[in-house]
C-alpha cells in the first residue's frame, strides 16, 4: 500500500510503459484546484480450484479503487459522487487494468497478491468442514519478530507552479503579483496489527489517504484524516481483501491443462536458475518465443523481481493467464511504437514532448502565454535511405547529441545536428541505435527570379560510386537556394529550392565558399555568362569550379567572367575589354590608390578593391584562371 502511494504520486518510474501518475493526469487535464482523495487495494474476485493430483489452487483478481474526499462535519469524508475523470480514479483504473502485469514486475505487489491467495486458502480451510487436515495446519508456525517497526513515516509530494502571463513580448498583470500555486500529495500507512485479535482477512491490514492541497505550507496529518469520517471503524482501508463476500466452500475442479503449459515449472526454472536460463544466449530451457516475452515482462528497468534471488517464483503457467500477460505486453509494445512514430514526426517538439512520453522530459520551468506562441519553422521530416543512413551513422560517432532522453522502460531517444540537418534516433534497452528520421528546415517553395541577387556561393563535393561528384549552391537575398551541377549523362542541372538539399549538403564536404554581398551579381548574370556557356562542355568537376568562380569578386576574374554590370563599372574605372582588363594595358593600372579620381575609387570599391587591396586588382594578369579545357 505504501508503494502504491509512491507510484501514484510519481515518486518512482511507472511499472508499465506509458502509464502516468495522478499528478501528471491532474496537470494534463488542468485540474489544478484543491482536491483530496484516497486509494486502496481490493479483491474483486476470489475462488479455489482443484487441479489434477488433488492440488488446491487459490485464485484472486485484484485491483485499485479510489474515492474523492470532502470536508465534513468531523473531518474528511468520502464524496457522494466521485467523477470517473478524477486523476486518482483514472490512475486506479489504469493500475487495475495492468494489475497482474504489475504484480509480476513489482515484488511488493506480487507478494501482496500472494498474501491474498494465502488468505483465500486459509478461509477455505476454516469454513469447509469436509476438508480433513492434520492439526499442524492450524497451528501458528512462529510468533514473528516482535521488534519489527509497525509505523512508516508520512509521505508527501509537493509541486510548485509559477505562472507568468506574456503578451506581445511583455509581462501582463505584473502589478497584481505573480500567481504561485503549490500542490501537495499526502499519504501514509498504519498497520492495524494491535487491533486484530483473532479476526480474519477482512479486517483492515493497512490504511492510508492521499490528499492534494493548493494552499502553500498546508499539511494534513494522518491522525487528522483517519480520525474523521474517512471510513467506518474496522472497515477496509489501505488493503481490502473483502473475502467475506466470496463463497469458497466448494472448490471447482480444473480440467487438465494444455500439454506443455507447465514447462517453466516442469523444468525447474525457479530462483536464480530462472534468470540464468533466461539470460543464456544458447541452451536455454525456454523456447525462443518464450524468451522474448519473458524478457519484456521482466525488463530490469520496470521490474525488481530479480532481487528476490532464490525466492523468485515464475509466472503461473496456466495458458489463460499467460495469454492475458502477453496481451498486456502487446499493449505496451503498441505504446512504444506510438512513441517512435511521434518522435520521428514533424509534430514532435523538444520542449513539449506530449503525454506519450514521461513527464520529466518537460522542463520544470515554462511560460503560460497570453496567446499561443507562433509555430516554429516548418520541418521537412523523412525516413533516410539505406545509403544515407549508413553515412549518417558514421558521422554520428563523432557528434554529441543535442537531445538525449530515456523512458521508464530504458528506451533512449536522441537528436543530433549534422550541419543544418537534424537526425533523430531511437534505441531500445540493450539494442542498437537506429536512425528513424532526418529533418531539415523547410522554407515554402518560391520561384527564383533572374533578377534575384546572389549573396553567397558554396562549392561541395560528395561521395559517389565510383569517385566523387561536385556541385554548387547559390543563395539569393530572398532566401532561395539554386543548385547547379553537371550530371553523369552530360546534362546540366539548374534547380531552385530542391527537396532534401540540407540533408545532401550535410553529408557533403565544402570545398569553397564566398560571400557575394555588395557585388551585385544576379541569377541572370550567372546564367547568361559567356564562361558558363563554355563550361557546359567541360567535365563535371571543371563545370562546378567554373560556376563557383563566377561568384568570386571581380578582382579575381578574367574579362570573360565579368558580368555586364561589372563590365560597366570597369569602364568607369578606365579598364575596358580584354586588352585593358586582362592584359593590364589600361593606364589606370599604373596609378597608386591616392592618384585615382573619385569616380575611379568608387568603381574600384564596387569591383572589390580598397586602399589596402588596390594592388591585388592591379595584378590582374597574375590572377587569371587557367584556360578552360573541353
Amino acid at each position: 500500500d505504501y508503494h502504491l502511494k509512491e507510484l501514484s504520486m510519481g515518486e518512482h518510474a511507472q511499472p508499465v510503459t506509458g502509464m502516468r501518475s495522478c499528478m501528471d493526469l491532474s496537470e494534463e487535464h488542468g485540474l489544478g484546484g484543491d482536491w483530496r482523495a484516497r486509494e486502496w487495494y481490493v479483491v474483486k474476485k476470489a475462488d479455489v480450484s482443484l487441479a489434477p493430483g488433488n492440488a488446491i489452487r487459490p485464485h484472486v483478481q485484484m485491483g485499485i479503487e479510489a474515492r474523492q474526499l470532502v470536508e465534513g462535519r468531523h473531518g474528511l469524508e468520502d464524496a457522494r459522487i466521485t467523477s470517473a475523470e478524477h486523476p486518482l480514479v483514472r490512475y486506479a483504473d489504469a493500475f487495475t487494468h495492468y494489475f497482474d502485469l504489475i504484480a509480476e514486475r513489482k515484488s511488493a505487489v506480487y507478494h501482496l497478491r500472494e498474501l491474498a491467495k494465502t488468505s483465500v486458502l486459509a478461509k477455505l480451510l476454516l469454513e469447509d468442514s469436509d476438508l480433513k487436515l492434520e492439526d499442524v495446519w492450524f497451528e501458528e508456525s512462529s510468533n514473528g519478530d516482535g521488534t519489527a517497526a509497525r509505523e512508516i513515516p508520512q509521505l508527501w509530494n509537493e509541486r510548485s507552479h509559477c505562472h507568468i502571463r506574456v503578451k506581445d513580448g511583455k509581462l501582463v498583470d505584473v502589478d497584481e503579483g505573480i500567481s504561485t500555486r503549490k500542490h501537495g500529495v499526502y499519504g501514509g500507512v498504519q498497520f492495524g496489527v494491535d487491533e486484530i485479535v483473532g479476526a480474519f482477512a477482512a479486517v483492515p491490514l493497512f490504511s492510508a489517504v492521499t490528499a492534494l492541497s493548493e494552499e502553500p505550507g498546508q499539511y494534513t496529518s494522518f491522525a487528522q484524516i483517519t480520525g474523521g469520517a474517512v471510513v467506518a471503524p474496522r472497515q477496509p482501508r489501505g488493503v481490502d481483501l473483502n473475502l467475506d463476500s466470496f463463497s469458497l466452500s466448494t472448490p471447482k475442479v480444473l480440467a487438465s491443462e494444455a500439454e506443455g503449459a507447465d514447462r517453466m515449472e516442469a523444468r525447474g526454472a525457479f530462483g536464480e536458475a530462472f534468470w540464468s536460463s533466461l539470460d543464456r544466449e544458447t541452451g536455454s530451457v525456454f523456447a525462443a518465443e518464450d524468451v522474448r516475452w519473458l524478457k519484456a515482462l521482466f525488463n530490469p528497468k520496470l521490474s525488481d523481481r530479480r532481487d528476490e534471488g532464490e525466492s523468485f517464483v515464475p509466472p503461473n503457467a496456466n495458458p489463460e493467464y499467460l495469454r492475458m500477460l502477453r496481451g498486456l505486453l502487446r499493449e505496451e509494445e503498441a505504446t512504444r511504437q506510438q512513441r517512435k512514430a511521434h518522435f520521428f514526426s514533424a509534430d514532435f517538439q523538444v520542449d513539449s514532448a506530449g503525454p506519450l512520453f514521461p513527464s520529466d522530459w518537460a522542463s520544470s520551468f515554462g511560460l503560460a502565454r497570453e496567446q499561443a506562441a507562433p509555430a516554429g519553422a516548418t520541418k521537412d521530416v523523412r525516413s533516410p535511405s539505406a545509403t544515407e543512413a549508413a553515412k549518417l551513422k558514421q558521422a554520428l560517432k563523432s557528434i554529441a547529441p543535442s537531445f538525449d532522453k530515456t523512458t521508464e522502460d530504458g528506451a533512449r531517444f536522441r537528436i543530433y545536428h549534422v550541419g543544418r540537418l537534424e537526425v533523430r534516433t531511437a534505441q531500445e534497452d540493450g539494442g542498437e541505435e537506429s536512425i528513424g528520421a532526418v529533418c531539415s528546415g523547410f522554407a515554402p517553395e518560391e520561384v527564383s527570379k533572374p533578377s534575384d541577387v546572389i549573396v553567397k556561393a558554396t562549392e561541395y563535393v560528395e561521395a559517389e560510386e565510383p569517385g566523387c561528384h561536385y556541385y554548387v549552391v547559390l543563395e539569393t537575398e530572398m532566401g532561395n537556394f539554386i543548385v547547379t551541377e553537371k550530371l553523369k549523362d552530360g546534362k546540366v542541372r539548374w534547380g531552385a529550392n530542391p527537396k532534401h538539399l540540407e540533408a545532401r549538403n550535410s553529408l557533403a564536404r565544402v570545398t569553397g565558399s564566398v560571400e557575394c554581398r555588395g557585388a551585385c551579381i544576379t541569377v541572370r548574370d550567372i546564367q547568361n555568362s559567356e564562361v558558363r556557356a563554355l563550361l557546359s562542355n567541360c567535365d563535371r568537376r571543371r563545370y562546378a569550379r567554373g560556376v563557383f568562380g563566377l561568384a568570386q569578386p571581380a578582382c579575381r576574374k578574367c574579362w570573360a567572367a565579368l558580368t555586364e554590370a561589372q563590365r560597366r563599372v570597369a569602364e568607369q574605372l578606365g579598364a575596358w575589354g580584354l586588352e585593358g582588363w586582362d592584359e593590364s594595358a589600361a593606364q589606370v593600372w599604373s596609378k597608386e590608390w591616392w592618384q585615382l579620381s573619385d569616380v575611379q575609387r568608387t568603381a574600384a570599391i564596387a569591383l572589390g578593391a580598397a586602399a589596402d587591396s588596390w594592388d591585388e586588382l592591379r595584378r590582374r594578369p597574375e590572377a587569371q584562371p587557367a584556360p578552360i579545357s573541353h
